[in-house]
């Protein structure tokens, strides 16, 4: 999965992220800073989809074979 162009591109920046959100008192700072994190967690997310299609998919191709 590429992180490429995200705000937040790595698990480090996500978790300080996180911790800081609760710091922060401009909602529109807060609004950005969510929507970046969130950004990170679909793609990150989607990475761990794709990871567990593989084995499964082997799996399914040595059942049916």
């Amino acid at each position: 999965m590429t992180y490429e162009g995200l705000e937040i591109s790595d698990g480090a920046m996500a978790s300080e992220a996180y911790f800081t959100m609760e710091t922060i008192a401009d909602p529109a700072v807060l609004f950005r800073l969510r929507k970046a994190l969130l950004e990170y967690c679909r793609q990150d997310t989607l990475g761990l989809v794709r990871l567990l299609e593989k084995p499964r998919a082997m799996s399914g191709a040595d059942a049916g074979g």
